[in-house]
């Protein structure tokens, strides 16, 4: 709700009416329950991948045991050059190494209604962007409707913290929605980065090229989920994505609003 000073999503309403000379008024609580919203657990997923660090480490780390691993929608193996997977399998550079999958469905990470969702709350804990000017990338969900973005060591940081973005034990979920984002500096975002690569749900995509991309020594704790043929290049000098469970975990838009059992009351009329 815009006028929650508070936070705990529950606002006290009140309704009057005046019907024959009677006025009568109620009030009562209400409560915008959670919407749940679900991410498939890659650490990316996404059109393509691409490299260009030539050492001999982990780029993406997809280690953990809930995550998926490393997604295209290309068909193609691992190689230095490729279009498809362009990392060098023989440095390590995915771990584990056979963490990938190739060939998935040109389908949205999420349905359109849990996207218009998560846009509703943005726009009403002020976090919902126009561009990139102006936007700053913490948060529970923000979203960003247009531009190539960038944020790197002088992004503010979230409160309590000394860099972008986010926190370890607060992760956050960003989104653009038509354009790109690049990470850079030092910069640790922890939470989700999500593209569906499109202005409209009807619409067609809005790149085929680099979507979402690191560099300098940026890191993305959590996943990055790309939506039709747009490319994550990875450009960071040492991990770039590192899988991390939570950001999945607990992911929430404004669901539908009621009211709270044994609130309703009427105000007596005093006249």
């Amino acid at each position: 709700p815009r006028y929650d000073a508070n936070g705990d999503r529950q606002l006290w309403v009140s309704a009057e009416a005046t019907v024959r000379g009677r006025t009568r008024e109620i009030v009562a609580l209400i409560r915008v329950e959670d919407r749940p919203v679900t991410f498939p657990t890659y650490a990316l997923l996404s059109g393509a991948f691409a490299t260009s660090n030539n050492g001999r480490k982990v780029i993406v780390d997809a280690s953990d045991p809930a995550s998926l691993g490393l997604g295209v929608r290309c068909v193609g193996e691992p190689a230095k050059n490729s279009p498809c997977l362009g990392y060098d399998p023989k440095k390590g550079q995915l771990y584990p190494s056979g963490a990938y999958s190739v060939g998935l469905p040109d389908t949205p990470a999420i349905s359109a209604d849990d996207l218009q969702a998560l846009e509703e709350f943005a726009r009403g804990t002020g976090t919902y962007f126009e561009s990139c000017s102006g936007a700053n990338p913490n948060g529970a969900v923000v979203v960003i409707a247009s531009g190539d973005c960038s944020f790197n060591n002088s992004a503010p940081a979230a409160p309590g913290q000394s860099r972008c973005c986010n926190a370890d034990l607060a992760p956050g979920l960003l989104i653009v929605k038509c354009g790109s984002v690049t990470l850079g500096g030092n910069i640790e975002f922890h939470g989700i980065v999500y593209s569906p690569n499109k202005a409209t749900p009807d619409g067609s995509y809005c790149s085929s090229g680099d979507v979402v991309t690191t560099q300098g020594t940026a890191l993305i704790s959590g996943g990055v989920i790309i939506d039709g043929p747009g490319r994550m290049f990875a450009g960071s000098s040492g991990n770039n994505v590192i899988f991390d469970p939570r950001p999945f975990q607990n992911v929430r838009a404004a669901g539908t609003a009621g009211v709270v059992q044994n609130t309703w009351r009427e105000i007596p009329d005093d006249n």
